[in-house]
């Protein structure tokens, strides 16, 4: 079977058997067990600015001054994700180290994937597949700016059930807070309150809130995803100092010219934790639901739909509908309300 990038899937082989593939750089041999045993070290993936991968040995894990491993995907690959990203950064990897006879460089081997405990992803912008942003995380901070530009509440929305599709736990961060003065805008992040969401609020630049964000981030892992434009990038600078200048040379050096957010990367704190930096989205189409599963993800319909006429319902056209009462009651909020039904639509 094959997946994603060409990649070859075959689940029921094992170490034992011999199987012949065409040599080509895009085929690996993806296997859901192994026999024999493979001397290699446990790792976590922090980079993967191209076809290689930057790997933190797990000892090191959470220490901030680590030296990165580069890595490439092995030949014969254990793994239980053949229906998604491969490997994605916060993977937790068995991984072997490998002299290249020719350059003399020793390079790591990956070649086992563990299973994941939790993940941030999103419809692929290539196709139907999944694409995976970052793996085994705790929290998933969704950071935008009060202005330029506005914060997107569709958006926010979107990215609040991606998170608790992959058991993670969401947070919002408004930045550029000095660019409201009365703060206004929290009077439009209230129902996120209600729903019992964290809200952060901060000035990157000034370094406002700093000190309540970073005791966030501590002895937990967090994914930060945002558009691009709202500050994402002088926030990590502000609460990761030199370690982030570390990792980003390290990044110039490997993407040859590639914008520098254009992949996932994860940073460790000096507190202790660790933060991985999505790429600036645009657009975040929901992956791992069907659209009828859609409204028990937005809670504040849950004690209403129980007592619609039809059952199921989608709460869109139906006669009857006590979710749409309320909204017209204003007992559920009117927008949340519209971006249900745009991203209702929006699925397949």
């Amino acid at each position: 079977m094959i997946v994603n990038d060409g990649t070859l899937i075959d689940s029921e082989v094992d170490f034992e058997e011999k199987i012949y593939l065409p040599k080509t750089s895009k085929r690996t041999l993806i296997k859901s067990k192994r026999l024999n045993k493979i001397a290699s070290e446990k790792g976590i993936i922090v980079s993967n600015p191209g076809k290689n991968f930057f790997v933190v040995r797990h000892k090191d894990f959470k220490k901030w001054n680590y030296n990165p491993i580069e890595c490439v995907r092995g030949g014969t690959l254990v793994s239980e994700q053949s229906n998604s990203t491969i490997i994605s950064v916060g993977d937790i990897v068995d991984f072997s180290l490998d002299s290249n006879s020719r350059s003399g460089e020793t390079i790591g081997l990956i070649n086992k994937v563990y299973q994941r405990k939790s993940f941030i992803s999103r419809k692929s912008i290539r196709g139907n597949e999944e694409d995976v942003l970052g793996a085994n995380i705790d929290n998933v901070l969704i950071f935008m700016s009060v202005n330029q530009p506005h914060f997107n509440r569709r958006l926010i929305d979107r990215i609040i059930i991606a998170s608790e599709v992959g058991n993670a736990k969401p947070a919002i961060c408004i930045n550029k807070i000095d660019l409201d003065k009365n703060m206004d805008f929290l009077e439009e992040l209230k129902i996120y309150k209600k729903l019992r969401i964290k809200i952060f609020t901060i000035s990157a630049l000034k370094k406002t809130g700093l000190d309540i964000l970073i005791n966030y981030f501590k002895n937990s892992v967090t994914a930060v995803i945002g558009p691009s434009g709202s500050g994402k990038s002088t926030m990590l600078n502000a609460v990761l100092g030199q370690n982030i200048q570390k990792v980003g040379e390290l990044r110039h050096k490997q993407t040859k010219g590639k914008h520098t957010t254009s992949y996932s990367t994860m940073f460790f704190l000096k507190e202790g934790g660790a933060i991985i930096d999505t790429p600036g989205i645009r657009e975040f189409g929901i992956y791992g639901i069907d659209k009828d599963e859609v409204c028990f993800y937005f809670k504040e319909f849950d004690k209403y739909y129980e007592e619609c006429k039809f059952m199921p319902c989608t709460h869109t056209h139906e006669p009857n509908c006590k979710v749409k009462e309320a909204v017209e009651k204003g007992k559920i909020d009117e927008e949340r309300y519209i971006s249900y039904l745009n991203i209702y639509d929006s699925m397949q």
